[in-house]
């Protein structure tokens, strides 16, 4: 004959969610992991995958700490700033060397205009 099964209930789930809690609380970094990481879902051992449940339960638990205040330049970024300083430069030159062609011009003129006014005297 099989065992009378009378008195007992499914008091399983009720102890499983009550260990899910006390695991989960001394868990409060979960939230701040990245996808990577397998973290509790919700304190719900259920959800789990059979590939996760294989894995020690040290690291599902683990979670990296995040990288603060980090700035990567890209090198593209830089190219464009040496590049923006040269044609800052360039334009700098070409300018003074415009201004004294100018500066040259002018003074021709002014020598053609004597010599024009003294050739008519």
């Amino acid at each position: 004959m099989a065992p009378q099964l009378e008195g007992l209930t499914n008091s399983y789930d009720d102890e499983c969610s009550d260990q899910d809690e006390v695991v989960s609380e001394h868990v409060p970094y979960a939230n701040n992991c990245d996808d990577s990481e397998v973290v509790f879902n919700n304190g719900k051992w259920s959800s789990y995958i059979p590939q996760q449940l294989k894995r020690p339960k040290t690291t599902k638990l683990s979670c990296t700490k995040a990288v603060q205040n980090k700035k990567f330049i890209s090198v593209n970024y830089l190219l464009m700033e040496e590049k923006l300083n040269f044609l800052k430069l360039q334009k700098e030159k070409f300018i003074e060397e415009h201004n004294k062609k100018m500066e040259i011009y002018k003074k021709k003129v002014q020598l053609l205009d004597l010599q024009i006014n003294a050739f008519h005297k």
